[in-house]
């Protein structure tokens, strides 16, 4: 008698999916932002007066020039270029003394300017039309690093032609440009806006040694420009300081809160569970 046995195993599987939800919520942010406001609702102005002024004239290409102050030219200041005459610039000096004690007094420089009044442009004929400005110059008001070397007179004093550009002459930067087109009228007010020269003034008094005027174009041909004299006739139409003080700038403090809510989803899939069902089958075979 042989006997034979077989068996069966069956597996069911069953897949099931875990989702899970996590949510965080931030607290608050606060930021605190200082900002500055100028409380120059009342302001003062200060005029000061030119203490004097010279002018520099060099001919075109000679390596020098020559520095003149109460020179023939007692009513007028000299800026520019004219055929047949040397280039001209021109240094403002203002009243050292006076203007160490306005600034002394100014808690705060608003606003300054370098004023003047246009009177011509030279020409070789004394004709209306030899009055007018001729071509456009942008004139330049830099900061003088060395001293006027005279008190009362200058008459050949020699100074290299390029100095504007030697920092032991001139401070290397420009404070304002003003333009003077073909169009400005004799008595014209010119201002230049000199703040900041100002402001370093206040702070260190014994920096101020004067203003140098220049044109940018000085060499091309077209007439010089010539403004009213700290010697002028008329003393409405001199040179002058003007500065406008205020109150020391304020400042506030301004707190801003944020609130952020951040949610984060996280899904996880395949978590497998499973049931086992086993058949088993016996076939008995008799042979005689």
């Amino acid at each position: 008698t042989t006997t034979t046995t077989a068996t069966t195993t069956t597996t069911e599987q069953h897949l099931s999916t875990t989702t899970t939800t996590l949510s965080t919520e931030s607290t608050s942010i606060s930021a605190t932002i200082a900002t500055s406001t100028n409380a120059n609702h009342a302001l003062t102005e200060v005029v000061i007066p030119v203490l004097r002024d010279s002018f520099f004239q060099y001919y075109k290409g000679a390596p020098s020039g020559t520095l003149y102050l109460k020179h023939y030219y007692t009513e007028n200041m000299l800026i520019g270029y004219d055929y047949g005459y040397p280039v001209k610039r021109t240094i403002i000096d203002c009243n050292h003394e006076s203007l160490s004690e306005e600034l002394e007094r100014c808690p705060y420089v608003a606003s300054a300017s370098l004023d003047l009044y246009f009177i011509y442009a030279h020409g070789a004929s004394a004709t209306d039309q030899q009055y007018k400005i001729r071509i456009s110059r942008d004139i330049e008001a830099s900061a003088m690093v060395k001293p006027l070397p005279c008190d009362t007179t200058c008459e050949n004093v020699a100074w290299p032609s390029n100095f504007h550009t030697d920092a032991s002459y001139v401070r290397q930067h420009v404070y304002d440009t003003v333009t003077l087109g073909t169009d400005v009228v004799r008595e014209t007010k010119v201002s230049w806006s000199i703040t900041e020269l100002v402001r370093e003034w206040k702070r260190d008094p014994s920096t101020e040694k004067g203003i140098l005027l220049r044109a940018t174009n000085e060499e091309v041909y077209g007439r010089d420009l010539r403004f009213a004299a700290y010697r002028h006739s008329d003393s409405s139409l001199r040179p002058k300081l003007t500065i406008h003080c205020g109150a020391l700038p304020t400042t506030s403090l301004t707190t801003t809160t944020v609130t952020t809510t951040v949610t984060t989803t996280a899904t996880t899939t395949g978590t497998t569970t499973g049931t086992t069902t086993t058949t088993t089958s016996s076939t008995t075979t008799t042979t005689t």
